[in-house]
């Protein structure tokens, strides 16, 4: 079998390609962080937490990142 390199000669394809799929494709449990901190911007704390049943402590985590 051989193996074929598809971006072989073009500089910086592959630098390219893991940036496309670093940022593109986002794990299902970063979009679900996103919303919960989108939640808690509009909703306040103490909603979110009951929303979500998530700890303040986890919040700020998560928002740091």
């Amino acid at each position: 079998m051989q193996v074929q390199r598809i971006g072989y000669g073009f500089k910086g394809f592959y630098r390219l390609a893991a940036l496309g799929q670093k940022w593109e494709m986002t794990p299902k449990d970063a979009q679900e962080r996103l919303r919960i901190l989108q939640f808690w911007e509009r909703h306040g704390l103490s909603a979110t937490q009951e929303a979500f049943g998530v700890s303040r402590r986890k919040l700020y985590r998560c928002k740091a990142a």
